[in-house]
């Protein structure tokens, strides 16, 4: 997909989480900051977005200190989890990063799904019904290592992809009636 999808909570969640680092009374390395970002972004209802207007637009719709502390709040309680059961290979060098693994099951199923829909294909569209379909469903966010392009969430079932689905169908349809074609 050309259009590349941004969870603007991600960049809320980190800044949060490397700002009270300093206060946690937990390991705070790269690994283990990325551990509790992860752990408060699978707590916390995503908002995907495809363009930067478009980022712009739902940053400023969360800017309030209820929802900062709530976030706040999600972290504090992240670093105590993580912090007693943190887990370290040894490896300084190793760089981490956060992947929703759920992101790579939502474009399969929208490269498998979209074309039998009889809606507009093009990576614009494609991309509007990918935020669309993962801003409405559970994330499942880990710390994978740089370099790591996906991975396959096993542990999601059928389920998930009968959820996925069905919001792929109302997203289809909400996309086609509105494109956001230039």
């Amino acid at each position: 997909m050309e259009h590349k999808l941004i969870n603007i909570m991600e960049d809320k969640v980190l800044s949060t989480t490397n700002k009270a680092a300093p206060e946690l009374k937990c390991c705070t390395c790269q690994k283990c900051r990325l551990d509790i970002a992860a752990y408060v972004l699978n707590r916390i209802p995503p908002k995907y977005v495809d363009t930067e207007k478009g980022a712009l637009f739902t940053r400023a719709n969360h800017m309030s200190s209820e929802f900062d502390m709530k976030i706040l709040l999600e972290v504090t309680s992240a670093a105590s989890s993580i912090g007693t059961a943190s887990k370290h290979e040894g490896n300084d060098s190793v760089k981490y990063k956060l992947l929703n693994v759920m992101e790579d099951r939502v474009f399969r199923a929208i490269n498998d799904t979209l074309p039998q829909l009889g809606g507009c294909i093009c990576d614009r569209c494609k991309a509007d019904v990918a935020a669309y379909t993962l801003s409405r469903i559970k994330p499942r966010y880990i710390t994978a290592a740089e370099g790591t392009v996906s991975t396959d969430d096993e542990s999601a079932g059928d389920e998930f992809d009968t959820e996925i689905l069905q919001i792929i169908v109302e997203a289809s349809g909400i996309v086609s009636a509105k494109p956001n074609h230039k």
